[in-house]
This record gives structure tokens, C-alpha cells and sequence, in this order.
């Protein structure tokens, strides 16, 4: 039954029909389709990878850090994350807040560039016999 794919999975069955699931791609769509969104995705992607580390160095420049002699240098950097995890200033130093925020939408930004390394977005969409992942982990 086209566009329905063989299987032998039960969870992976469309409802009403045994034996048979839904294929990683959506069948809806063009290959094409598929293409164009995938690269709208990263551009997305960069677009808020570029504005978090836009935010995240203006940030470190807004909290006022005491400045080694070259700032560049491995001190430099370690004494910025110590002033990140002593979250006890929070409150003398607002920008803190934001450096936080900021640090966990960087976190979730890097998670969906997971889907644009070589063979990824198949192993994260799609089950070895070729059907959609839907509602898992079970």
C-alpha cells in the first residue's frame, strides 16, 4: 500500500493497518520540499547560533569582569567561569541572569545542529527498517 512501508514492528504500525508504517519521509512532500525546509532549518540554525554568541560575549563584556593582562590568556577564561558558577551575585550583578539564559538557549541551538552532521538526521528520524520514530522512548 503506497506510500506505506513493510514492517515488523508493532509500534511502528499505522493505525488500522498491520504490518505496515509510515516511511522517515514524509510522502506529502517532495524531495525537493524536503531540501528547501532542511535548509531553511540552518540557516535558523546559524542565524541563532551567531545572536547567542553575539549576546553571550556582550554579556561577559556588560559584567564588568576583572581583566587580565592578556584577555585571551587560560586565567582569563577560568576566571570567567568561576564568576559564572558563583551564582550568588546574581542579584549585584543582573547580566548574570541573562549570561544564563543566554548559555541555555547556546545548549539548545547546538542540539538541533545535531540533524545536520553526516548521517544524523536518519538515525534520529528513522528506525533501521526505514519507518518514522513517533512517541519514543517508550
Amino acid at each position: 500500500m503506497s506510500p506505506l512501508i513493510a514492517t515488523d514492528n508493532p509500534s511502528a504500525f499505522f493505525e488500522g493497518v498491520e504490518g505496515c508504517g509510515m516511511p522517515c519521509a514524509n510522502p506529502l512532500y517532495t524531495p525537493e520540499e524536503h531540501l528547501s525546509i532542511q535548509s531553511i532549518m540552518a540557516w535558523l540554525v546559524g542565524i541563532l547560533f551567531a545572536m547567542n554568541t553575539v549576546t553571550l560575549v556582550s554579556t561577559n563584556s556588560a559584567l564588568n569582569l576583572k581583566r587580565c593582562s592578556r584577555p585571551n590568556s587560560f586565567s582569563h577564561c577560568v576566571f570567567q567561569l568561576s564568576f559564572i558558577i558563583n551564582w550568588r551575585y546574581s542579584k549585584r550583578f543582573p547580566a548574570v541572569a541573562v549570561l544564563y539564559m543566554t548559555v541555555c538557549s547556546l545548549v539548545a541551538t547546538l542540539g538541533l545542529s545535531v540533524q545536520f552532521y553526516p548521517g544524523a538526521r536518519e538515525s534520529i528520524l528513522c528506525r533501521k527498517d526505514g519507518t518514522s520514530r513517533r512517541a519514543e522512548p517508550t
